[in-house]
């Protein structure tokens, strides 16, 4: 019969100065986060260009389309979100109440000289899109220059 045994890989192979720093790293920010709440309350965007304008997509799932507030603010665009939720349950043996609100935001700055009015948004099947053109730059003029 075999018997398998677990090895200890806490000695690394090779020694890095940075081996430890990563780990610790990502021990406070992976999957195993020290602080969950911190990497839990972001929301997951996506920001690209396509056909002249700038896409911004933002994960909600189960949001409502009235608890999302999106401003053009210093530059760029603020997306805000609150989530608010009550549950009760009053069985034969028990009583019990829960609420819980929790609120997230993110920033993306814009490029200088977009139109603000040109700023779209859109809601659907969980995300959010909010699109604005690339501000039109306007080539230099050619000018001759005196010479004193």
């Amino acid at each position: 019969m075999t018997r398998l045994v677990k090895r200890n890989n806490s000695w690394p192979s090779t020694i890095s100065p940075f081996g430890s720093l990563s780990s610790i790293f990502d021990d406070f920010w992976g999957a195993n986060s020290l602080f969950p709440e911190l990497t839990s309350s972001l929301m997951p965007l996506d920001v690209y260009e396509e056909d002249g304008q700038q896409v911004i997509k933002v994960d909600i799932p189960g949001a409502n389309k009235e608890d999302i507030d999106v401003e053009f603010k210093d530059g760029g665009v603020k997306i805000s979100y609150e989530e608010k939720s009550e549950k009760e349950t009053n069985d034969k043996n028990y009583y019990r109440k829960e609420r819980s609100y929790s609120s997230r935001s993110r920033f993306v700055p814009l490029p200088d000289g977009v139109d603000i009015d040109a700023i779209k948004g859109e809601y659907k099947d969980g995300v959010l899109t909010i699109t604005a053109p690339h501000p039109q730059l306007e080539a230099p003029k050619d000018t001759k220059i005196l010479i004193e």
